[in-house]
């Protein structure tokens, strides 16, 4: 028998709270509602004309010339690819005119006489960290990205980009491009070739409403 004074204290221990049903509907009706604005943002920067479009090859990439094994075995492909941008030199003049560091837009552009011209004038240190493969260079900044798209985004090998800008200094935002899962099944049977990469897959990198990226196409290079 419990004495009257242990029953008591048992009777005043707080009670545990069992999660009721509204707390469990009300948290899945934040997951599907948080889930349904991601995609409502997808499905919105993939509507309408594009933003931009650059095409590549596998070999622009380090997830297919990064063979530890050295075997050509396909590798299995997981997350995203990832673009590297060489710098834009704003310059005093224009950086005068822009003012202090702000939010804005750059154009990135793929190849040509532009970036030729930047990548020889590259010290042999700072061209090992150039984008050599991927030739994306800075070319044009701008406060609003209206102002960008009549030379840029249009031509098959340029972009607009959010970007932080400021003085002599840039930082463009989405680097990281978005791979769907049908896309990473194509990027996984791309075989892994290592540095002497020999091109045998074209990859489309297309830029919607919010210019965000995405690998809208995978395509062995000869079948069409």
């Amino acid at each position: 028998m419990k004495s009257k004074t242990e029953q008591t204290d048992e009777s005043q221990e707080p009670q545990q709270q069992r999660p009721g049903k509204s707390g469990l509907i009300m948290a899945v009706l934040v997951l599907v509602l948080a889930n349904a604005g991601l995609w409502a943002g997808v499905v919105w920067n993939r509507s309408g004309d594009p933003t931009g479009e650059i095409s590549f090859t596998q070999c622009d990439f380090v997830d297919f010339t990064n063979a530890t094994d050295g075997s050509s075995r396909p590798q299995p492909f997981i997350g995203s690819l990832y673009l590297s941008i060489d710098g834009l030199e704003i310059g005093t003049d224009n950086a005068e005119r822009l003012g202090s560091f702000y939010t804005g837009y750059v154009a990135v552009s793929r190849g040509g006489e532009a970036w030729e011209k930047h990548f020889n004038a590259l010290s042999e240190n700072d061209r090992r960290w150039s984008s050599s493969d991927q030739q994306l260079l800075a070319v044009a900044v701008s406060r609003r990205a209206e102002e960008l798209f009549p030379d840029y985004g249009q031509d098959g090998r340029s972009a607009v980009l959010p970007a932080y800008v400021g003085v002599d200094r840039w930082v463009a935002l989405n680097h990281l491009v978005q791979v769907g899962d049908g896309m990473r099944e194509k990027l996984g049977a791309i075989p892994v070739q290592g540095k002497d990469c020999t091109p045998t897959h074209r990859l489309t990198i297309t830029w919607g409403q919010r210019h965000e990226p995405w690998l809208s196409a995978v395509e062995e290079i000869g079948s069409s």
